[in-house]
């Protein structure tokens, strides 16, 4: 499994050997049977909302995505795809950063009613980059709403735990969003949708996965988050471990990063770091 450590400023931290870590599966210490630091190629796939509210913002967020390109080396790969009801791959793995660029530039917006399926069109993501080889993430830029109903979370989030795939969403909206939490009755259709539960499902995306769930709130926090995911899917240790059953069945894990002493570096404390690592994983049948 990928691990990232970070310090407070969001930069990674370098030189942590194997004694600096510490696994936990289910509460339970397990020896760790691989180690090494990694900077490999990344298969980063990003995923675009493309509905009327994403439209007037979304220039700035074309703007600032360069930062994701021009932080991710030669040989990473870049795909890009779209979804409103559902979804549609825009441009298939390219290390050509300019055709991504130009694609970005002219996406098609949907300009009549907003039908946003964002948990099914995650699915379909994960589905395609199932089969990829190497570090896969999923970059979101999505207002985190869907109106499917009945509401898809515990299929997608079955399907997360399951998935070797990092999720990064970034929320759509800035200000936007804060304003219609605190709006009642909601102002539009879009309003009638709950921001708050959309910023927790983006949260608990990234937390099942192993990456950050970010919120800017204008155009000049776009450009640190970019550069930040793409030192995230570059930069990683890679910790193996022995299951402890054969059992087919999801189990909890932590990884923590604890000193020379094997006190745990908190992530809260001065000088602390912080993890982000997958949830758990689902083990392998007898």
């Amino acid at each position: 499994m990928d691990v990232a450590v970070s310090d407070a400023r969001g930069n990674f931290v370098r030189d942590l050997k194997r004694e600096n870590f510490r696994i936990l599966e289910e509460g339970v210490e397990r020896p760790i049977t691989y180690f090494a630091p990694v900077e490999t190629p990344a298969m980063v796939m990003v995923l675009v909302e493309t509905s009327p509210a994403v439209l007037l913002i979304f220039r700035q967020h074309v703007a600032a995505v360069r930062a994701l390109l021009e932080g991710l080396g030669a040989e990473d790969w870049v795909a890009l795809a779209t979804y409103d009801q559902s979804a549609r791959v825009v441009e298939s793995f390219t290390q050509n950063r300019s055709v991504i660029r130009r694609e970005l530039t002219e996406l098609p917006f949907s300009l009549g009613p907003a039908e946003l399926h964002f948990f099914k069109s995650v699915a379909t993501a994960l589905d395609w980059l199932g089969p990829v080889t190497g570090r896969k993430a999923l970059v979101a830029l999505t207002t985190g709403l869907d109106t499917q109903q009945p509401r898809q979370w515990d299929t997608l989030a079955e399907k997360l735990r399951a998935s070797e795939v990092v999720v990064f969403p970034v929320a759509l909206g800035g200000s936007l969003r804060e304003f219609r939490k605190t709006k009642t009755p909601p102002v539009d259709e879009l309003g009638q949708l709950s921001f708050e539960q959309a910023d927790r499902d983006l949260e608990e995306m990234a937390r099942l996965t192993g990456g950050r769930a970010y919120f800017p709130q204008n155009a000049l926090d776009f450009e640190g988050i970019y550069r930040e995911i793409s030192a995230a899917v570059r930069h990683t240790y890679s910790l193996g471990f022995a299951p402890r059953a054969r059992d087919g069945k999801f189990h909890h894990i932590e990884v923590q990063v604890v000193d020379e002493k094997g006190r745990v570096i908190a992530p809260k404390k001065k000088g602390g770091y912080r993890v982000r690592v997958r949830q758990g994983y689902v083990a392998p049948a007898q």
